[in-house]
């Protein structure tokens, strides 16, 4: 029986990986070289040339953390970005740890300076992530290195999965088409991608294609004879449970005496991790309130002069345990926002629907000038630091709820009650700016079962990157 070929693509990513990798390496280090001569440092440029085996061990180790889609000899599905994350950082450690063992014993760490090699290391762990995203945008930009795959079922799961590929820099997976059995989906467009056929044919349209690379998201009942039908003609199978719980670095495989066995664990339900969370909040919070202190004192100023005064608003929220809290932002409305709400939605019913299905107008005529401004930045949440610094509240979490709030959730609400809500979090990082009521809640629940100190870091890095492009965490 003909097996699907190795993805089409795959190793032009993986060099175009290797190549930013290997230019972040060595010019971070001839950089801050120079930079450290042109400070009067006494070490020549031209001693760190002589670290060039510095550069394939790298790439080594790099391979040895799976960071190139899984290993260079079968490349797979890259590790999720706040697992990138996690196995960059170590990856960077031992390298460094390597180089340090390699001076000592050849007895020439005389020949480098401390200094330069210490700040090479602490930019390569901050850098990491900057110089993946840069790679994997500059090829999308120039359409390369994607793999073509097919979806195996267009229910909601592969309409979501065909979502995210799509948005996904991380991913590099570009759907072509959906294959399902449902007669009422013969022919037709879903997510804008073709349904090309019954289950069936989607065998013989991958070998047509050359395709190397097939997703699966049907129910689990279908999954078993799908599985039959692929698992010798494919590859590569991504399998996508129709569930937002099993997601990530919070569901670990095991051999169960050959069978096979999936854990969940959700670490914000134990207490070390809890306190952990919250020690990293206060300290974040601490810092960014002394260091952003100016930023604070203007914005102020600009919501006082344009729109009177107060300019704080505080509103009744949910917090962990069910706490009822008052969260702090600058005022983006009217001074009398309740109360003109309260008249929009009596005098529109459209609005009303709307209100009653997200919470939230899309377009609100209470924003004033200066608050359309501060919500399409984010900087109208500021002042919840200050939430953090109470212990109402994280820098990383889901999102503040109001009471009405709580039945979508229904026996979710249990678990996120356990949890302090976020300034920023999952869904407002999530890259899709239409994302509907009950994804923002699945990608609430998900948050708190997958969570880590790496996914936070994650979610910080994304919420920065959409100030900065002006796409506010709404």
């Amino acid at each position: 029986m003909k097996t699907s070929p190795v993805p089409r693509g795959i190793y032009g990513r993986l060099a175009a990986l290797i190549a930013g990798d290997l230019l972040l390496l060595g010019g971070l280090i001839l950089g801050v070289a120079q930079l450290y001569l042109l400070c009067g440092g006494e070490y020549q440029l031209s001693n760190y040339f002589r670290l060039w085996p510095l550069l394939p061990v790298f790439v080594l180790v790099n391979n040895l953390f799976g960071l190139y889609h899984g290993n260079l000899l079968q490349a797979g599905v890259p590790p999720g970005a706040a697992e990138e994350l996690r196995r960059g950082f170590y990856s960077i450690v031992i390298l460094f740890l390597l180089l340090t063992a390699w001076l000592f014993a050849a007895k020439i760490g005389g020949q480098f300076s401390r200094l330069v090699l210490g700040v090479s290391f602490m930019l390569a762990v901050v850098l990491f992530p900057l110089e993946r995203f840069l790679v994997r945008l500059l090829l999308k930009k120039l359409g390369l290195g994607k793999l073509p795959v097919v979806i195996i079922g267009a229910g909601r799961a592969g309409q979501r999965i065909a979502d995210i590929c799509r948005n996904s820099l991380t991913l590099g997976l570009e759907p072509v088409a959906f294959f399902d059995d449902d007669p009422q989906l013969a022919g037709r467009r879903v997510e804008n991608l073709p349904v090309a056929g019954p289950i069936a044919e989607a065998p013989a349209y991958l070998d047509e294609h050359g395709i190397g690379y097939a997703v699966i998201a049907v129910p689990a009942a279908a999954l078993r004879p799908v599985l039959e039908r692929f698992v010798t003609r494919v590859r590569h199978l991504l399998i996508i449970p129709d569930t937002t719980l099993l997601c990530s670095m919070g569901v670990s495989a095991h051999d169960i005496e050959g069978v096979l066995g999936l854990e969940l664990s959700c670490s914000l339900l134990e207490k070390r991790y809890r306190w952990l969370k919250a020690a990293v909040d206060w300290v974040g919070a601490a810092v960014l309130v002394l260091v952003l202190s100016p930023v604070f004192l203007l914005l102020a100023l600009l919501v006082g002069l344009t729109s009177g005064w107060p300019v704080l608003y505080r509103a009744r929220r949910l917090g962990k345990n069910g706490r009822h809290f008052k969260i702090i932002k600058f005022r983006t409305m009217c001074r009398n926002a309740d109360s003109r709400l309260q008249e929009l939605l009596r005098s529109d019913p459209e609005l009303e629907r709307e209100w009653r299905t997200n919470y939230k107008l899309r377009h609100d005529p209470r924003i004033t000038r200066i608050g359309n401004f501060l919500r399409r930045t984010s900087l109208d949440e500021l002042p919840q630091l200050f939430n953090v610094l109470a212990g109402d509240m994280s820098l990383v979490g889901p999102r503040p709820i109001i009471d009405d709030e709580v039945p979508c959730f229904g026996r979710g609400y249990e678990l996120r009650s356990k949890v302090r809500p976020g300034i920023t979090g999952l869904w407002q990082v999530s890259g899709r700016s239409d994302i509907d009521y009950e994804e923002r809640v699945e990608l609430d629940v998900a948050y708190i079962m997958n969570w880590s100190l790496w996914l936070d870091y994650l979610i910080l890095l994304r919420t920065i990157r959409a100030v900065f492009c002006g796409r506010g965490a709404r």
